[in-house]
């Protein structure tokens, strides 16, 4: 029979978890995270800390939301595991910034993150398997993403929560199979099915084609996705490093970096860095695709005096050797052509108390913001007098 510990891994389990912590499991119904939960219920017995069960109702499908959580309900209440329930909403999601399915996921890791919050939990467990980073790994190289898009490590930070991933080197199968030697039936969510998904689409077509040239493509793809990720680490500790030195340069209180100190450094430390600050300042990544990279890079081979808008309508703005950063609201967004009072007001109000020439002020007062409706995502503000 596989032991807890062939399931998940016990190093990453002892050193994130002491005695008495509560780990807070995000459980679905479906194999990975029953799995996840049978595990670390059997885990505390040997170290010692306590385990809470969280079920998210995403309201997608209410029929079967139901059956999910009172198949939930009772698996805690066998294992004598406190159950909790929070439920969200997909039909007010704003689906002009970012996927679908990437809004739905950032909704449910709030819902999440404020019930670990209320419990004091250590970590939030999520049954994410080494089929889920091949998976994540390819779905991101089609995307056409940068180095970060092989991250993917047993521990994250995510929207004011600290994850665990105890079986991020398990494969799905192994899972099944330890449900399997203890009688345990998990339920199968029949949207799994569905390639309309993306990462259904990999599962279910392109991982099976990559099989027909080799059948161990999936063990070949997790090391690949590995080493790419220990390239990553390496390239983010020095470009933490030019960062803070960057950011100390901007003689400004204001949200900003000195570009001097980019200078001669080379491409991938550069976008690092800048990848980096934008994260800093707002709290989630901004820079996620190859294309995001290329189009902050030539934005800073122009003159200053421009902005750029990118995704999650964050603003770059440049003057001379420093380059500020912050957020429009959808209303200016979506109005096409905004002066530039307004521009500047809704942009950056609080970088003018705290910093006198900020770059937009150094603007014409007939200048106008000429901007799509949909440039939420990415376009450059163009600057004309009138």
């Amino acid at each position: 029979m596989i032991p807890w510990n062939s399931l998940l891994d016990e190093a990453v389990v002892r050193r994130c978890l002491s005695e008495k912590d509560l780990i807070l499991v995000a459980v679905s119904g479906g194999p990975d995270s029953v799995g996840l939960l049978y595990a670390l219920v059997e885990a505390k017995e040997v170290l010692g800390f306590r385990v809470a069960c969280c079920y998210v109702n995403h309201g997608l499908r209410p029929l079967a939301a139901e059956r999910e959580r009172e198949f939930v309900s009772t698996l805690c209440s066998r294992l004598n595991v406190a159950f909790y329930q929070r439920d969200i909403s997909c039909y007010d999601l704003d689906t002009d910034v970012g996927s679908f399915e990437g809004n739905l996921r950032r909704r449910r890791y709030a819902a999440l993150s404020k019930m670990a919050l209320e419990l004091e939990a250590a970590y939030v467990a999520l049954g994410h398997t080494r089929d889920d980073l091949v998976e994540s790994f390819l779905m991101n190289l089609v995307r056409g993403s940068a180095l970060r898009g092989a991250a993917f490590t047993p521990i994250a930070f995510r929207q004011g929560m600290c994850l665990l991933r105890p079986l991020w080197q398990t494969p799905r199968h192994v899972v099944k199979e330890f449900l399997e030697q203890r009688h345990i039936q998990a339920l199968e969510d029949e949207s799994n099915s569905d390639t309309r998904i993306t990462r259904n689409k990999v599962r279910h077509e392109l991982l099976p084609l990559l099989e027909t040239f080799n059948p161990q493509v999936q063990e070949a793809l997790a090391r690949t996705a590995a080493t790419w990720n220990e390239a990553g680490r390496l390239i983010r500790r020095r470009a933490q490093q030019i960062c803070r030195v960057a950011r100390l340069r901007s003689r400004t209180r204001a949200p900003a970096i000195n570009l001097k100190v980019l200078r001669g450094q080379a491409s991938l430390l550069r976008r690092e860095v800048l990848a980096i600050w934008l994260e800093a300042c707002f709290g989630q990544r901004i820079l996620r695709t190859h294309h995001d990279y290329q189009q902050i890079e030539m934005f800073l081979r122009r003159p200053s005096g421009r902005a750029l808008i990118l995704r999650e309508g964050v603003v770059v703005a440049r003057s001379a050797e420093h380059l500020f950063a912050g957020r429009l609201p959808k209303a200016v967004l979506q109005c096409g052509r905004v002066s530039t009072s307004v521009m500047q007001r809704s942009l950056a109000e609080e970088f003018l108390k705290a910093e006198s020439s900020f770059p937009l002020a150094e603007l014409p007062a007939e200048v106008t913001m000429v901007c799509s409706p949909h440039a939420a995502r990415e376009s450059e503000i163009q600057f004309r007098a009138e």
